[in-house]
């Protein structure tokens, strides 16, 4: 089976988010099976970037022009399976069934958090996927059911297979040093700083944690600033700047090594297809206050300290929690179980299972 896979909406900045890691991650655990090789489409600019990602056996094609892309999907033979894991459909052959990944619709829970540009773009892209998809895979069965309720897709084409956990490779990281970090005193929140992910809040709460426990933990925060430098203004205006660091985009490396060494981990998301860094930080055996919203409860444990994202107070509490408390040989128990649902080689399998799946009953409709 030859799997085309569109990532030209990968940016290596992570302003895109974490679906880069997660595509990354499933093409190579596709190509390591038998039987199956994977043409990955890019812009030329990144083309680089992904090549130090892939391994040898991903096949790269880098697109300079729209005329290239008609080129390429006029080809009689172009593929079996074309794969979109950021969702949007951006080419559309009837030869080849198309899947799309769909990692949020948080546009339909918080319009106020897009521009009108966007909030139309979205809504042409989705209409998009619901024409011409033969199959939707959701990343949680809360994405699935708001999905199909919000844009009347049928439940039998929607299939819910989770993210893996992400594999980092092995490498130095002098992350602590650089930012004069200790080990197990700091809160690490990683996310990009978009308006869902609840910055501002989060440093309400943790200003209030800070006037009763002094600066003994800081509160690290990573991600891509996209430009907006008014989380900084915001930790000046409130005497924070010894107390909050804020990394910038970092790379895996320095991610891991972060989340080994934190204290626990803090994610007050107000919306989310998935959660990543939970399940990042369950891998690690690490305490997690979280967000009670959407598909989190989902995607964690009864082990996590949930709290309303909307409430200063209780996201205090949930810092407070980290602070006060160990990690306990049933909180591991309890991540252990879970991260059964996020193996790598069982979410790869899932996937080729459904395309293969997908195949049979086009080729199957064929003969009738």
């Amino acid at each position: 089976m030859h799997i085309i896979v569109d990532l030209l909406p990968v940016r290596k900045d992570g302003s895109a988010g974490g679906a880069v890691g997660f595509a990354i991650c499933l093409i190579n655990s596709m190509v390591e099976q038998d039987g199956i090789s994977v043409t990955v489409i890019c812009k030329q600019e990144n083309k680089e970037f992904l090549r130090g990602a892939f391994k040898q056996r991903v096949n790269i094609k880098s697109l300079t022009s729209s005329r290239i892309y008609r080129t390429l999907f006029r080809l009689k033979k172009v593929g079996d399976i074309l794969f979109c894991p950021f969702g949007s459909i951006i080419f559309y052959n009837k030869k080849v069934p198309v899947i799309s990944a769909i990692l949020d619709i948080q546009h339909e829970f918080y319009p106020q958090f897009f521009s009108k540009q966007e909030l139309e773009h979205r809504k042409r892209f989705y209409c998009r996927i619901v024409e011409n998809a033969a199959a939707v895979v959701c990343i949680s069965n809360y994405t699935k059911n708001t999905f199909c309720e919000k844009y009347s897709y049928p439940y039998e084409k929607a299939y819910t297979i989770y993210i893996p956990v992400p594999e980092y490779p092995q490498k130095q990281s002098n992350i602590l040093e650089k930012f004069g970090l200790k080990k197990e005193r700091f809160f690490l929140y990683a996310a990009n700083f978009w308006k869902h992910k609840n910055h501002l809040r989060l440093l309400d709460a943790y200003r209030k944690f800070v006037s009763d426990y002094g600066n003994a933990f800081k509160l690290v925060l990573t991600g891509n600033l996209l430009n907006d430098n008014s989380i900084k203004r915001k930790i000046e205006e409130m005497g924070l700047l010894d107390c909050v660091v804020i990394t910038g985009y970092i790379e895996n490396e320095d991610i891991k090594k972060l989340i080994d060494n934190a204290k626990g981990i803090v994610y007050p998301s107000l919306f989310e297809g998935f959660g990543i860094p939970v399940i990042e930080a369950m891998a690690a055996n690490k305490l997690i206050a979280c967000s009670n919203a959407t598909c989190l409860p989902e995607i964690g444990t009864d082990a996590i300290y949930y709290f309303d994202p909307e409430n200063v107070e209780e996201i205090v509490s949930g810092i407070r929690f980290l602070a006060e408390n160990r990690i306990s040989k049933s909180i591991m128990e309890s991540y252990k179980e879970k991260l059964i649902l996020y193996d790598r080689r069982e979410i790869t399998n899932q996937y080729i299972g459904l395309f293969k799946d997908i195949l049979n009953r086009r080729g199957s409709d064929s003969h009738r």
